[in-house]
């Protein structure tokens, strides 16, 4: 299997170390922008770079349009990098207000689902493809009394433990698929 991925979570902005590492190593991939971002020109520091696509997350029409940018500019996507971090949500959510619970719902839970599931008919399609579930988590007060950290938003905590269990049922619906893999 090649190693053409498609990154998943953190925009581009906030995957510089990661887009660096990939050009550094010559893998291909593609990651998602705001569509707004690109409308603003911040994407100078790496100019040029093709592997930047613009991904309205609540939307599943978006998530298909995405797949299909990535197919055209990898000739095919071999490997889904999914990406939760729950510091860096919490910053990029911190002006919403308690009551939004609905934009963090499409955004951070429904994106998710509609991506894999879109991804895994691809994967069908040519028997082969592998997700990686990564999880950078904020560790409640109620679990830990060491190195904690406070959950000021319980939409945002809900959508780690949606994460969680989305990414074990994946794993555990495709499991016996042999010509899938899935990483936790």
């Amino acid at each position: 299997m090649k190693n053409n991925i498609l990154l998943i979570g953190k925009d581009f902005l906030e995957n510089e170390a990661f887009v660096a590492y990939c050009k550094g190593k010559e893998i291909p991939f593609v990651c998602t922008t705001k569509a707004q971002a690109k409308s603003e020109g911040k994407e100078t520091a790496f100019q040029g770079t093709k592997s930047i696509v613009p991904w309205n997350r609540a939307s599943n029409l978006s998530s298909m349009n995405l797949i299909i940018r990535a197919e055209t500019l990898l000739d095919s996507i071999d490997r889904v990098l999914l990406y939760f971090d729950y510091d860096h949500f919490t910053e990029e959510y911190s002006q919403l207000e308690k009551n939004h619970f609905q934009i963090i719902a499409d955004e951070l839970i429904a994106s998710y689902q509609y991506i894999t599931e879109n991804i895994l008919e691809r994967f069908k399609e040519k028997k082969q493809g592998g997700f990686i579930f990564l999880l950078k988590e904020a560790v409640p007060l109620f679990r830990s009394s060491k190195n904690s950290v406070e959950v000021n938003n319980p939409a945002l905590y809900a959508a780690q433990e949606a994460f969680v269990a989305f990414a074990e049922m994946t794993a555990y619906r495709y499991s016996q698929k042999l010509e899938n893999s899935v990483v936790l």
